[in-house]
């Protein structure tokens, strides 16, 4: 006689389960049902995988463009210095006192003495009238003259 340890009624119980596993394992039924839970839990998995693979690749694109993102930041920053420092450039080379170093260290330049100046005077004015041909004032087609 076999001695048992603890409750003899589980053990009992678990001997009933393993012989109906057995008898519903030779039933052709159960064998098609297994397959298709089975199938179930493959498809169930291939879902599930497809759609965290799907999750990576986006978060791996999300992160491609934020680090363009971030380059281009940085250009833009960069650019933007460049054009204070042009700004700052050029301000010092338009500043007239920079202009006057220039034309008299590099080009000789001084300023001209009295007899060297020149004054022209205009005795008329310089304009010019269009005047109207029949109503209208034609840029080509009317009278233009010249004072």
């Amino acid at each position: 006689m076999e001695r048992y340890n603890g409750n003899n009624a589980y053990r009992i119980r678990l001997q009933e389960r393993e012989e109906q596993r057995l008898v519903r394992r030779d039933n052709p039924k159960y064998e098609s049902f297994v397959r298709a839970k089975r199938k179930e839990i493959i498809g169930s998995m291939l879902i599930i995988m497809a759609v965290a693979l799907m999750i990576i690749l986006r978060y791996a694109q999300i992160s491609v463009l934020n680090s363009e993102v971030q380059s281009t930041k940085k250009l833009l920053e960069e650019a933007r210095t460049e054009y204070t420092n042009l700004e700052i450039e050029r301000d010092r080379i338009i500043d007239l006192s920079n202009v006057e170093d220039i034309a008299v260290n590099t080009y000789g330049m001084t300023t001209p003495t009295k007899d060297q100046v020149v004054y022209i005077s205009v005795e008329r004015g310089d304009n010019v009238r269009v005047e109207k041909s029949g109503g209208i004032a034609s840029f080509f087609g009317g009278q233009t003259t010249f004072n």
